[in-house]
């Protein structure tokens, strides 16, 4: 009977020390949910499967914060990896249809949360097995074989650290995002838009341009006595005026016409319509469109100061099968 005691008393503080070394390798967070999985993991001698929220929605960073490193490593390239087979160079090889597009990345974005939640607990506790081995054979005493793992152990201050990284990095990327979104809606013209016969100048009226009116000379003062005489015999002679307004209104220039080619969807398909048009030698332009069916790329050919010449590159348009309409804005 002693001897029986004495192996469940033994038995019970081996148990103990296991609890403690994983207790003391997980750290000081979320130490209830990890110890009793791991203890149903080692029961059953192997590590099955279970649901960790914090693994699915948040696998990078939560691989980080619990420095699983080559976990890590491996869902980045396997992420990279597909996205440039399947959706990169498989979708410009095999030409995938929209319908089959939108499986692919559903069924992608689903393995990517659901993968991860289901294995990240066999995968932390692999680890920290690992670790605890590490330790239990670095130090005779388990108290230094705790302190080393308490000192590997994720902290709190850990958690905050990848958050801020988090928020920072996101704010780069809005902030890179606004800029090329700025960057990008400036419409560049190309060179032989701005030829003098394509593009229509405004000439504005100012007090320079009553210097290009004729003047007349002020009249010489005659005599009191020749002017009584010639008074009667001269009938004064009615003057037109012209004034700076009727000058403006002669001098004015119609606004420019200009020929829409279409508005795309996809990026490709308007660059292929652009560099057809600008091969050419047609003045075209594009720019990205905010409108109720998403983001779209407008081409425009243009300015043209006359509708003749508007309408010549409508010709030169249809003849390589691309729509052309004559606008005015």
């Amino acid at each position: 009977m002693t001897t029986a005691a004495n192996f469940t008393a033994a038995q019970a503080q081996e148990e103990d020390v296991t609890t403690s070394l994983y207790r003391a390798a997980i750290g000081p967070v979320s130490t209830p949910y990890y110890l009793p999985i791991f203890t149903r993991f080692e029961e059953a001698e192997h590590a099955g499967i279970s649901w960790n929220t914090a693994a699915s929605l948040t696998t990078l960073n939560w691989l980080v914060f619990r420095k699983l490193w080559g976990a890590a490593l491996a869902y980045v390239g396997i992420v990279v990896a597909i996205v440039l087979l399947v959706f990169g160079i498989g979708s410009l090889e095999v030409q995938y249809s929209e319908i089959l597009m939108v499986a692919l990345g559903l069924g992608f974005t689903l393995a990517a949360f659901i993968l991860p939640g289901l294995f990240g607990n066999a995968i932390l506790h692999r680890e920290s097995r690992r670790r605890m081995a590490a330790a239990a054979e670095a130090h005779a005493d388990v108290q230094d074989a705790r302190t080393q793992l308490t000192r590997q152990a994720s902290t709190r201050n850990r958690a905050i650290a990848i958050a801020v990284a988090n928020v920072a990095f996101w704010l780069l990327v809005l902030l890179a995002y606004l800029q090329f979104t700025a960057v990008d809606n400036l419409a560049v013209m190309p060179q032989s838009a701005l030829e003098p016969g394509n593009v229509v100048v405004g000439r504005a009226v100012d007090a320079t341009a009553s210097a290009s009116l004729p003047i007349a000379d002020a009249p010489t003062l005659a005599p009191t006595s020749a002017l009584e005489t010639t008074a009667s015999a001269v009938e004064p002679t009615p003057v037109k005026a012209t004034t700076v307004t009727e000058a403006v209104t002669a001098d004015k220039v119609e606004k420019p016409y200009f020929v829409n080619v279409g508005l795309f969807a996809k990026p490709e398909n308007a660059a292929g319509a652009h560099t057809k048009l600008l091969a050419a030698q047609l003045p075209s332009v594009t720019k990205k469109l905010k409108t109720s069916k998403g983001l779209l790329t407008r081409v425009r050919v243009g300015p043209f100061n006359s509708q003749s010449q508007a309408q010549t590159a409508v010709e030169k348009i249809k003849a390589l099968q691309l729509d052309a309409i004559i606008v005015q804005p």
